[in-house]
């Protein structure tokens, strides 16, 4: 029996695409950054704010280190305590008005992804009360290897700028132009689990496919600077 391979018939377009996705769960971009091992200073310092809006997670940081490590990072925004960074599908991220259409075509088509930065006045404690947060705390070796994480997330020019794409989802916020792509296997919390292999976390892929399972998993892991 012949099954049939019109470009317009979307069960088959379904079958063909499930084994693609499957193999970009493996090679996810962008992927994460490895910290590096015997530093000169391993003392955890630096403190790293996870958070949880339901159902998308985020990662956020002092302001001060992305301005001294990655100072091109933090131009366009007003001046800010700490800078908080979340990756997703360009389509529904964007959307003024969700829809279930718009997030199941995230989900079930690969699709062009967007970083949403956000100046917050405040410690993220304060400044996004009705959010879960986690407070951990980095080496500088887990520290470089997560700003290195965040900064391959962006798409760049030639000259190395990211690349704008208007005004941000809430507060003083704006989206850039990501890399990789999003869908059922690759979602904002996907990357934000990379983002916390990159800073030293260990986690698997049954561990960060919801927001849910990522925040228990980093919650056993987190430890907040003295």
């Amino acid at each position: 029996m012949a099954i049939s391979c019109r470009n317009n018939d979307p069960t088959m377009k379904a079958i063909l695409l499930l084994p693609l996705l499957l193999l970009t769960a493996c090679t996810a971009t962008p992927e994460a950054v490895k910290p590096l091992k015997n530093t000169s200073d391993a003392l955890p310092r630096h403190p790293l704010v996870i958070i949880n809006h339901g159902w998308h997670t985020g990662l956020a940081l002092p302001a001060d280190q992305i301005k001294h490590h990655l100072p091109t990072m933090s131009s366009g925004l007003p001046d800010a305590g700490w800078y908080e960074f979340g990756w997703g599908d360009a389509g529904y991220y964007r959307a003024e008005q969700k829809s279930l259409w718009l997030g199941a075509r995230a989900l079930f088509w690969p699709s062009p992804t967007v970083m949403h930065q956000v100046a917050l006045t405040d410690h993220p404690d304060q400044s996004l009360p009705g959010t879960e947060r986690l407070h951990h705390c980095l080496t500088d070796a887990e520290l470089a290897s997560l700003l290195t994480f965040l900064q391959q997330s962006y798409q760049q020019d030639a000259d190395g700028r990211r690349l704008h794409l208007g005004s941000g989802r809430y507060g003083q916020s704006d989206f850039h132009q990501a890399n990789g792509h999003y869908h059922l296997f690759n979602t904002c919390n996907n990357w934000t689990a990379r983002g916390l292999q990159s800073s030293g976390m260990r986690l698997t892929a049954a561990n960060r496919m919801t927001a849910g399972s990522l925040m228990r998993v980093a919650r056993q892991q987190v430890s907040d600077c003295p």
